[in-house]
């Protein structure tokens, strides 16, 4: 009786969501319609996501979708280009391995990258490097350059850059500080990375 009951609350359950993404998304037409562009389907709220795969977020009115890992850059920046009122944005990273899909999320009342990277609660895992400092660090580039924050998952941020810094290489080596991985495991030098980051105009950080 008892796994009859939890089986009907889970199938409530889900109807109250889609009903809230199909509320969602009639009122934003335009996000529905590059969502079904980019064959993404609804996946769950953010609060459930963020329950099961996240630690420190706070409760937020939102959804998860997902889609192919060709299609997720794209998707996502052509819904950056017309959100209003929420953030959208890649959560989840998997490469196309296995053929498993990313996943984006669209968290309502916030349209601002440094409250999503509050928001998010990221942190520099193993290296001692918290929220705070990372929002700081953005923070400050911000003032100095333009970019925008297209990725926020449990380990990784991502960005492109808008409008370029005066200097990559000292971008490059404040990038090294606030994410050593990058170099160690990524580019190998603070000189490659600088030249990766003129290259790309994409920002990318990850703490193992």
């Amino acid at each position: 009786m008892r796994l009859i009951s939890i089986a009907v609350m889970l199938v409530l359950a889900s109807i109250v969501y889609a009903e809230g993404v199909d509320e969602f998304l009639a009122r934003e037409g335009g996000v529905r319609a590059i969502l079904k562009n980019y064959d993404a389907s609804f996946v769950t709220d953010f609060d459930d996501y963020a329950s099961e795969f996240l630690y420190g977020v706070e409760k937020r009115e939102g959804f998860v979708f997902q889609l192919s890992a060709k299609a997720v850059g794209t998707c996502v920046r052509e819904i950056i280009e017309i959100q209003d009122g929420f953030y959208c944005f890649q959560i989840e990273q998997n490469f196309g391995v296995g053929g498993k899909p990313d996943m984006i999320a669209l968290i309502i009342g916030i349209d601002d990258q440094l409250a999503l990277l509050r928001a998010m609660a990221i942190q520099g895992n193993g290296f001692e490097i918290s929220n705070e400092e990372i929002v700081r660090c953005f923070e400050r580039w911000s003032s100095e350059f333009s970019f925008v924050v297209t990725g926020v998952g449990i380990d990784f941020i991502q960005a492109d850059i808008i409008a370029r810094p005066n200097s990559f290489l000292k971008l490059a080596r404040e990038i090294y500080e606030m994410c050593p991985d990058v170099v160690d495991q990524g580019a190998g030098s603070v000189i490659a990375l600088a030249s990766e980051l003129r290259r790309t105009n994409a920002m990318f950080f990850w703490w193992d």
